[in-house]
């Protein structure tokens, strides 16, 4: 099973309480692999040699896997709010990034 790097949870926790459905978090996780090398390069890494390849993979089954988990715990906002997002903040941040 490929690991989910602290990024992949950051930003698709945040997009679950904006409202952003579970296929399109699948969706735009699994774009990740694609993406990976050209992130790398613009951070000055590299693939080194002999690095597992799984985790250089993104497939929809481990952020459905993730997700699915995140559900069982009550969502993405009630861990954000539960470990300091207000209300408020929430709001705000849900009226900034959605028109």
């Amino acid at each position: 099973m490929p690991l989910l790097n602290l990024r992949d949870v950051a930003a698709e926790t945040a997009l679950r309480p904006l409202g952003v459905e579970h296929e399109a978090i699948v969706r735009d996780y699994a774009l990740t692999a694609k993406a990976l090398p050209d992130v790398l390069t613009m951070l000055g890494l590299t693939v080194v040699p002999g690095m597992p390849p799984m985790l250089l993979e993104a497939p929809e089954s481990a952020m459905r896997t993730f997700l699915a988990a995140l559900g069982e715990q009550g969502g993405a906002e009630r861990l954000l709010l539960a470990n300091g997002l207000t209300r408020a903040h929430a709001d705000r941040l849900r009226t900034a990034l959605i028109p």
